[in-house]
C-alpha cells in the first residue's frame, strides 16, 4: 500500500473519533481525516469520493465493530461488493474495545480487514503499522503517547500556551453553561466551583456523565469533531470558568505538541472510563454501582483534609450517576448506613468505611 493520504474513522463514539483524529494528526499532519458516527454515511462517502477510473487516493480506514445501525461486519459485507478499483485504495483495520474473543478471531480471519486493533488507538500502533512508509509522513516526535493528565489547575499545557487573557464567565448553581444540541463555540476551563454534565433522552431520563472541578476542561470533544454539544453542563454550585475560543483551541491542539499530548491523555482517559462505566451498567448490581458512584465522587473531590469524606448530593443526582431509580438508590444508601459504611445527615453523605465500599464494588 502507498503512503496513505486520507484516513477514515468509523465509530459511533465521538470520544474515540476525536482521539483517533489527534493521534493521526500527530503522525501524518498533512493527511486528510474524515470521521463518521454513522457507518452508512461513511459508506456513502466512499462511494461518492473514490473513483474507478480517476486518481487513486491511498487510504486507511479504522472501523468499529459494535454500532447501533450497521455493525462493523455489515460495513465489511457492503464494502466487499464495491468495485475492486475502489477497494484496493482502502486498507481497513478493525478498531474495537470488544472483549469477545470471537470478534478478534473473526476480524483476523476476514479477507477484507487486515488486522484487529484494541482501543484506544495510540501513535505507537499507527507508527508500527506504517513504519516502512514513514518517508512522506511528518517526523514522529515520539513513538508512543504517554498519557498526560494535569495534576493541578496550574499544570495545563493549554493554559500555559495561551497568549491572550482568559475570558472569565461566572455561573450559579443549576445554571447551564451549554445545553445538549447547542453549537459548540468555546472550550471551558473550570476556575472555581463544581459542574456536572448529563445527557437526557426524549422521555426525560437523565444520566450524569461527568463531575468536574477546578483545573478541568469541558466541551473539547465536539470542538475537535466540529459537532454540537452532546451533553448539558450545569453548575453544581457557584463558580467561574474561562472560555477559550474554538479556533484558538484547535490551533493549539493541532500545532503544539505538548497541548496535543495533554488532550490525547484526557480523551484516552475519558474513553477508558466510559468503557468501564458501560460494563458496570451492563453487569453490576445496583449495590455495586452505588458503591462505585460514592467512590467516584470521593476520588474526584476528596482533598485529604480529614479521614471522613463528606459531600452534599441530592438523591436524584446520585441516582443519575448510578443509573438507577431514586427509590432503589435510597434503599441501598439505607443499607450502607445500617452496615456502618456511610453516615447520612439530610443531603450530606459521609463515607466512614472506604474499605467496605471497595469490597462491595469488587
Amino acid at each position: 500500500m502507498n503512503t496513505p493520504s486520507r484516513f477514515i474513522i468509523v465509530d459511533d463514539d465521538p470520544a474515540n473519533n476525536a482521539l483517533c483524529r489527534m493521534v493521526i494528526k500527530g503522525i501524518a499532519g498533512s493527511a486528510e481525516i474524515q470521521s463518521f458516527v454513522v457507518p452508512e454515511k461513511a459508506f456513502e462517502y466512499i462511494v461518492v469520493n473514490y473513483s474507478t477510473t480517476g486518481v487513486e487516493v491511498p487510504s486507511v480506514l479504522f472501523l468499529d465493530i459494535n454500532m447501533p445501525t450497521w455493525s462493523g461486519w455489515d460495513f465489511l459485507e457492503n464494502f466487499d461488493k464495491l468495485d475492486e478499483r475502489i477497494k484496493k485504495q482502502i486498507t481497513i483495520y478493525m478498531l474495537s474495545s470488544s472483549i469477545n474473543a470471537k470478534d478478534r478471531e473473526r476480524a483476523l480471519e476476514t479477507r477484507i480487514a487486515v488486522d484487529y486493533i484494541a482501543k484506544p488507538l495510540n501513535s505507537k500502533t499507527v507508527s508500527t503499522i506504517f513504519l516502512s512508509e514513514q518517508s512522506d509522513f511528518n517526523e514522529v516526535a515520539s513513538k508512543h503517547v504517554n498519557e498526560y493528565v494535569p495534576e493541578s489547575a496550574h499544570e495545563s499545557e493549554l493554559v500555559k500556551a495561551l497568549e491572550a487573557p482568559l475570558e472569565k464567565i461566572s455561573f450559579k448553581k443549576k445554571q447551564p453553561l451549554f445545553r445538549q444540541g447547542d453549537i459548540c463555540r468555546s472550550l471551558y476551563y473550570v476556575l472555581s466551583g463544581k459542574i456536572k454534565t448529563f445527557k437526557a433522552n426524549g422521555n426525560g431520563k437523565v444520566l450524569i456523565t461527568g463531575l468536574h472541578k477546578p483545573g478541568e476542561f469541558l466541551g473539547y470533544l465536539p470542538l475537535l469533531e466540529n459537532s454540537v454539544h452532546n451533553e448539558t453542563a450545569v453548575g453544581f454550585d457557584e463558580g467561574e470558568v474561562a472560555a477559550i475560543p474554538k479556533d484558538v483551541f484547535r490551533k493549539l491542539v493541532f500545532e503544539n505538541q505538548k497541548v496535543n499530548r495533554e488532550f490525547l491523555g484526557l480523551i484516552a482517559k475519558d474513553l477508558l472510563e466510559k468503557d468501564d462505566r458501560l460494563l458496570a451498567l451492563a453487569y453490576d448490581s445496583v449495590r455495586q454501582r452505588v458503591a462505585g458512584a460514592l467512590l467516584q465522587v470521593q476520588r474526584k473531590y476528596d482533598e485529604g483534609s480529614s479521614e471522613k469524606f463528606s459531600i452534599s448530593f441530592t438523591r436524584d443526582d446520585l441516582a443519575n450517576i448510578v443509573g438507577t431509580a431514586t427509590e432503589s438508590l435510597i434503599r441501598t444508601l439505607s443499607d450502607f448506613k445500617d452496615e456502618g459504611t456511610i453516615e447520612i445527615n439530610a443531603s450530606t453523605i459521609s463515607i466512614t468505611d472506604k474499605g467496605k465500599l471497595e469490597k462491595v464494588r469488587g
